[in-house]
């Protein structure tokens, strides 16, 4: 894959994530904010081990690496977290405003995250993760 398909492919997954966050975003909307926060921090929680968990378990049945190798958790919970913050205070000002702050949030959620994601990859990959590796470890099975 070229350098443009790489980003082009980053900028479609990084939009989906940005989408399936919006969606959930505007069908909470009615809910109070701590609500948002309780859930993403349980969200985090939970997902974390069973990351880890699926990454022994592919190591364990010697699978290549794949995206989960390739992502640092602490920058995924990180990243997660900081996201939800910045919502949850765009959502919270815009609302003097607007009575569709829950809507401007989850578009700016999809497209936010559509146009930042190649750089955010970059900032979410594990450093100890080289493609290389991957490719090798693939080859030799």
């Amino acid at each position: 894959m070229t350098d443009h398909t790489d980003t082009r492919a980053l900028r479609l997954r990084y939009g989906a994530i940005g989408l399936v966050l919006g969606v959930i975003w505007v069908a909470h909307a009615s809910e109070p904010a701590w609500e948002h926060a309780v859930r993403a921090l349980v969200l985090v929680a939970v997902a974390v081990p069973l990351i880890l968990r699926a990454r022994k378990k592919r190591a364990a049945a010697g699978a290549p690496p794949g995206i989960l190798e390739e992502m640092s958790l602490p920058r995924m919970v990180a990243a997660k977290i900081a996201l939800i913050a910045v919502a949850l205070l765009a959502d919270w000002t815009l609302s003097y405003w607007t009575s569709a702050s829950s809507m401007i949030v989850a578009l700016g959620l999809v497209l936010g995250l559509a146009a930042a994601g190649p750089a955010l990859h970059t900032f979410l990959s594990d450093p100890k993760f080289t493609p290389h590796d991957a490719r090798s470890s693939a080859h030799r099975r």
